[in-house]
């Protein structure tokens, strides 16, 4: 079989993308590039029974074509994509790669190619295929389908940040919403979730279930109940033991330990989020041997780090039953438990209590000591951190976003913080603060020219901000641009005479260049405004002194 290298034609895109999804049709123009007027000769009978409805004789003709000695390139694109739509990817795969290899892959052809590596069971090739044709073409449907992908894998960050903007250019599109409105819940953006689901089928069990989890999210139990438990004999098979998880958690939540074993006695198995939150409900209602007995085998498996499980899965399920253990005066088997679980996750504050009970019944007083510390300091922090503040971050995801990403930035992981701001930027395009955020984590990393172009995309946003043509400045004085910089702070002074900030900046500037008389007003001004600043007044003092 020899291959002759055509430009692939706009009809032949049309043609695999006519039996895809409806919305793969509604944006198929999206994969079309500029093409040839015509197809091949050889090429039209196929196309004329595809047109006709009769896809079997036009995949016969095409296998025909492609059997011969010359065969264009588009025959191989066309018989590639009509082998997807009958699920038959292991056939489509080596197709489609041979016109990737040939350099004539467009948009169309690197979707399909990504659909036929999925059907193979290669999903990790497929994503690369979608990723390619996503980048060619951002608004196609290899955008969603690399997104539902993403979804179906349990990538929740991923899956949102690319099916958000499609579901905004596609509001029709009920499919992708549904799998928007799961990462909005998993990511606990509250406002987000709301609209999605708002505009979603209410009758839907899918949609019930997650305004379920968005009432757990908003601290509303009984209203979680009322969404979930008529789901309770009509869910789907595959929704079951997650309406019956939920429920349960909502039961405990507000004190019904016995409801809470009516949803899920019988239903544990091995689900370890099931078996922990039996096990809770049978301990709360006074039955410690059937808590320690529901979640034994679960948290023994938790135990083991070879076994496959969620991380948070893992660190409730060794807490849960070391805190059963310690209850059952059984303190020297809670210790592997508890210990394992407090390393995994740090933060819970009544694991180190329970470690802490266990180490000292054991004679082990000093390790006891630090243990009930750590209790000790997370539940003064857990005191400080106000019901508001806890509010504020349901109704303000991106603020909280923002917050948590600087914690990682000064405790030592730029990278991590670097990943959910940008992140977050691409969540909240319209946003100023994502960028800005950003523009301040380039300048920690020593990346001043990123942090120039993330200020610039800032202003972009909010041309008036302060914060934006601030961060410009900071920007242009990091990279020794220094008169751009001092002319960046005086016009900011200008607008925003009371800007300290960049009274500050402006005035070690000045100094750096050896104009400390006119740093000198600068400081003054900075503590007429504030008189506690303390970097102020030491470098007040120095120019004085």
């Amino acid at each position: 079989m020899q291959i002759r290298p055509l430009q692939l034609l706009s009809d032949s895109l049309r043609l695999f993308l006519t039996r895809c999804a409806p919305v793969a049709l509604a944006a198929s123009t999206a994969l079309a590039q500029e093409a040839p007027a015509g197809p091949p000769a050889v090429l039209v009978p196929a196309l004329e029974a595809f047109d006709r409805g009769d896809l079997d004789e036009a995949v016969r003709l095409l296998e025909e074509v492609v059997a011969g000695a010359d065969v264009p390139l588009p025959a191989l694109g066309i018989l590639g994509g009509l082998y997807v739509e009958r699920g038959e990817g292991d056939r489509a795969l080596p197709l489609l790669q041979k016109v990737i290899e040939a350099g004539q892959a467009n948009p169309a052809v690197l979707f399909n190619a990504g659909r036929a590596a999925q059907q193979s069971g290669n999903p990790e090739l497929g994503a690369e295929y979608l990723q390619q044709a996503a980048r060619l073409a951002p608004a196609s449907p290899a955008a969603r389908a690399l997104g539902l992908l993403r979804g179906r894998q349990g990538r929740a960050e991923e899956a949102y940040v690319i099916l958000r903007p499609w579901v905004i250019s596609n509001p029709g599109d009920t499919e992708a919403r549904l799998a928007a409105a799961l990462g909005a819940v998993e990511l606990r953006r509250v406002p987000e979730a709301e609209q999605l689901l708002g505009e979603l089928p209410q009758t839907d069990p899918g949609v019930q279930l997650l305004w379920g989890r968005l009432l757990m999210l908003k601290g509303e139990p009984w209203g979680a109940v009322g969404y979930l438990q008529p789901l309770l004999e009509s869910a789907p098979p595959a929704l079951a033991a997650d309406v019956r998880r939920l429920l349960a958690d909502a039961y405990l939540t507000v004190g019904e330990s016995d409801l809470a074993i009516q949803a899920l006695e019988g239903q544990e198995s091995k689900d370890v989020r099931a078996s922990t939150l039996l096990s809770q409900a049978y301990f709360r209602n006074g039955r410690i041997d059937d808590a320690l007995k529901a979640l034994e085998a679960s948290a023994q498996r938790a135990l083991d780090p070879q076994q496959p499980m969620p991380i948070d899965d893992r660190s409730k399920a060794l807490l849960a039953h070391g805190q059963h253990l310690i209850a059952a005066a059984r303190h020297s088997e809670a210790l592997p438990f508890l210990e394992a679980g407090t390393e995994i996750d740090p933060r819970d504050k009544l694991g180190w209590q329970a470690l802490g009970q266990a180490l000292a019944a054991d004679g082990r007083r000093d390790e006891a000591k630090e243990a009930l510390a750590m209790f000790t300091q997370l539940d003064s922090a857990e005191v400080e951190t106000s019901l508001n503040q806890a509010q504020r971050d349901l109704e303000d995801p991106t603020g909280r976003e923002l917050r948590e990403s600087m914690q990682l930035l000064v405790s030592g992981s730029p990278e991590r913080a670097l990943e959910r701001l940008q992140r977050e930027a691409q969540i909240s395009p319209q946003d100023p603060r994502p960028l800005l955020f950003l523009s301040r984590a380039y300048l920690m990393m020593a990346q001043p020219e990123n942090a120039l172009a993330a200020a610039r995309n800032a202003v972009a946003l909010a041309p008036g901000s302060p914060d934006a043509l601030y961060s410009i400045a900071t920007a242009q004085m990091a990279l020794q641009d220094f008169a751009a910089a001092e002319n960046g702070f005086r016009s900011l002074l200008e607008s925003h005479p009371e800007y300290t900030p960049a009274m500050n900046d402006l005035a070690v500037l000045l100094i750096e260049d050896e104009r400390p008389e006119e740093a000198k007003p600068l400081f003054e001004r900075i503590l007429s405004l504030n008189p506690d600043d303390p970097v102020a007044a030491e470098n007040l003092r120095k120019l004085s002194g």
